[in-house]
C-alpha cells in the first residue's frame, strides 16, 4: 500500500514566524541576493516559500531573508497537509533546488532575447575560453554576456583539436551547437 501523496496549500504567514532550516545547503551570494531584489522590485514576489507546518523554511531561504530586508511583514507560503519527517524535510531542501525539468535553449536565448537583459535578469552563461596556442577549448562556470557567436582563428592542425574539445563541451551542455563557417 503506497503512502498518500503530500498535498500543499497556500497560506499567509508572518515572515518573523518563519525559521531557517539548520541544514539548508544553499549559500547566498551578493550577486544572487541583488538579482533577487531586482526581480522582486521588477515583477513582484511570484514564488511562494515552502515551509513545514511548524514554520521551518524548506525552500525560499533567500527569498525570506530578502523580503525581511525589504520591510515586508507577511508572505505567501506553501504548507504541507501534514508535518513532514526530518527525512522528508531534507528531501525538499535538495529537490526544490536540484530538480529542474528542463535546460536552457541557448539558440532561443541568443536570437529572441537581448543579451544585456538576460544578464540583468540573473541568467548565468558559462564562459568559453579558447587557447589558440594550445589548441584547446574550455568552459568555465563564470558569468558572461549571453553571446553565442565565437570566432576562432587558427591553423588547420589546431582546428581538429579545437573541434574535438568542442565535441566534449557539447556532451556537457546539450544545447551547445557548433556551426563552422569556413568562409572567413
Amino acid at each position: 500500500m503506497s503512502k498518500k501523496r503530500i498535498s500543499w496549500k497556500i497560506e499567509k504567514r508572518k515572515l518573523a514566524d518563519l525559521k531557517p532550516h539548520p541544514k539548508n545547503p544553499r549559500q547566498f551570494t551578493e550577486k544572487g541576493m541583488k538579482d533577487l531584489e531586482n526581480s522582486i522590485n521588477s515583477i513582484g514576489f511570484m514564488q511562494p516559500i515552502n515551509i513545514n507546518q511548524d514554520g521551518t523554511i524548506l525552500s525560499g531561504h533567500a527569498r525570506t531573508l530578502k523580503l525581511q530586508q525589504m520591510g515586508e511583514i507577511e508572505v505567501d507560503v506553501y504548507v504541507p497537509d501534514r508535518l513532514l519527517t526530518p527525512k522528508q524535510e531534507e528531501e525538499v531542501l535538495v529537490r526544490a533546488n536540484a530538480n529542474t525539468a528542463g535546460q536552457w535553449d541557448f539558440d532561443i536565448l541568443a536570437n529572441e532575447f537581448e543579451d544585456f537583459e538576460l544578464v540583468e535578469w540573473g541568467l548565468e552563461i558559462p564562459q568559453v575560453n579558447i587557447d589558440e596556442d594550445e589548441g584547446k577549448v574550455e568552459i568555465e562556470d563564470e558569468v558572461v554576456n549571453a553571446s553565442t557567436d565565437i570566432i576562432i582563428s587558427c591553423n588547420q592542425d589546431d582546428l581538429i583539436d579545437i573541434i574535438n574539445d568542442i565535441e566534449e563541451i557539447k556532451k556537457k551542455y546539450k544545447n551547445f551547437k557548433l556551426k563552422i563557417d569556413e568562409s572567413l
